[in-house]
């Protein structure tokens, strides 16, 4: 948002959020905690970074392609792994976003071996301010 010298502009809404929202950003009272997002006056996500960013995907994500598991439960069962944010799986793709990439990849390799699955490919997704902070918009940088 960019007010410049001798705009008027007007805050206005029910009670609760126009002062603070004033005071933010004329710099009397600075911030000490959080995020919000608003799309078009509408607040999209609201939170810390870190809270907003696994909320929407901004993950790091484990990727594979399998052969030779045909497990229908096979997403909710890797998604109950420790570090396993949660589990898409379609067909022989799943994709898992994790909290610490390092620590819980090994965990969900080795569930796939133990249930006799042969890992074809399998990469690895860096979260992306992109995904993390357009992605509750509906929107991506290329459509703005």
């Amino acid at each position: 948002m960019a007010v410049h010298p001798g705009e008027i502009v007007a805050c206005s809404g029910r009670t609760g959020g126009r002062t603070t929202t004033l005071s933010l950003l004329s710099g009397v009272l600075r911030p000490d905690w959080g995020e919000v997002l608003v799309d078009r006056g509408r607040v999209v996500a609201e939170g810390g970074t870190g809270e907003i960013a696994a909320r929407f995907g901004g993950d790091a994500a484990l990727i594979v392609e399998v052969e030779g598991v045909a497990d229908p439960g096979r997403a909710e069962a890797l998604g109950k792994l420790a570090g396993v944010l949660r589990a898409e799986v379609e067909g022989p793709l799943g994709r898992a976003p994790l909290a610490d990439l390092a620590r819980a990849a090994p965990s969900v390799l080795g569930y796939l071996a133990a249930r006799g699955a042969r890992v074809l490919r399998d990469s690895t997704e860096r979260a992306t301010l992109e995904k993390a902070f357009l992605s509750p918009t509906g929107e991506g940088l290329r459509d703005r």
